[in-house]
């Protein structure tokens, strides 16, 4: 039974905390995460019976909350009209059907004894659904329903979180995703100093026992002109997750360009990291030195 959780719209960054016990505002009553299911593409055998999988899609899945608001009380431990107007105007204007909302709950790690945070995104179906009975809206309580369908119907988990210097030569770390799906990485580099041509960076994820390379990006940004061109403070942002593919160049104005003229491309696919293999993320620079941020999320079906 899920009993306390956080919610964050991801376009004001407001956030509402729902618990069953503690909160003295918004009371968890019980959130509902449908299973995930998915539609298999089959492919018929040449033979006369069978067919083979030929591609597995996971569906998108439903959530509803409900909760509920309470207000401030008195001295004399009447309710508070105005906190009870306040805390129901801050739901209204945070469940917008256009704005995605994070679902954030703390569960049991699966690789130790301790809770992690995992996180799942929704847009809500609907505005605020309020209690239309006495029972379920009055002064001193009032029932709100928030229904709503993730797009991604997987919980993320931030398993690696690093910030490191690369200059000259090779920095390496060792990933490992216990997830459900394979994954892909996020790197900001951010050039510290000047360089000297030819400056290149090269990201690269390889199996550490099997050898077997899960993607190689190179940037070549000293071939570039205009405002391409790198300049210290400057950073390339690379997200290789699935649906969120993205290569920017982040200028120190906050002006951000599509870097993909900058990119030789290795292999036909984003790098990812597999499921239960020991991997090296390698990032190597020549030319000059990078500040690197580096993260790692896994995806799972359930907690």
């Amino acid at each position: 039974m899920i009993e306390h959780v956080v919610l964050k719209n991801l376009t004001t960054n407001v956030s509402i905390t729902l618990d069953a016990v503690s909160t003295e505002d918004y009371v968890l009553e019980r959130i509902e995460i449908d299973p995930l299911t998915a539609n298999y593409s089959l492919q018929p055998l040449p033979t006369l019976y069978g067919d083979a999988l030929a591609n597995t899609r996971l569906n998108t899945r439903r959530l509803k909350i409900t909760a509920w608001i309470l207000p401030a009380l008195n001295a004399d431990g009447t309710p508070d009209e105005n906190s009870f107007k306040t805390r129901k105007a801050k739901i209204d204007a945070f469940v917008i059907p256009t704005n995605e909302i994070e679902l954030t709950i703390n569960a049991r790690d699966r690789q130790s004894t301790s809770e992690s945070e995992y996180k799942l995104k929704f847009l809500p179906l609907s505005t605020p659904q309020y209690g239309t009975t006495i029972e379920d809206n009055n002064e001193y309580m009032c029932k709100f329903i928030i229904e709503g369908v993730c797009l991604n119907p997987l919980f993320e988990l931030l398993r690696f979180n690093r910030e490191y210097t690369v200059a000259q030569g090779t920095a390496p770390y060792i990933l490992h995703n216990y997830g459900d799906m394979a994954t892909g990485i996020v790197c900001d580099m951010t050039l510290k100093s000047g360089y000297s041509a030819p400056l290149t960076l090269t990201v690269q994820v390889s199996g550490i026992s099997t050898h077997k390379s899960y993607g190689i990006i190179t940037f070549k940004p000293s071939d570039q002109s205009g405002n391409l061109t790198l300049e210290a403070g400057n950073t390339i942002h690379l997200d290789t997750r699935h649906g969120e593919e993205l290569v920017t160049l982040i200028k120190n104005d906050g002006e951000v360009y599509s870097y993909a003229p900058a990119i030789k491309w290795s292999t036909a696919s984003w790098i990812y990291v597999p499921v239960g293999e020991n991997c090296n993320l390698a990032i190597t620079v020549s030319g000059s030195q990078f500040l690197v941020k580096s993260k790692m999320y896994e995806y799972y079906m359930g907690v």
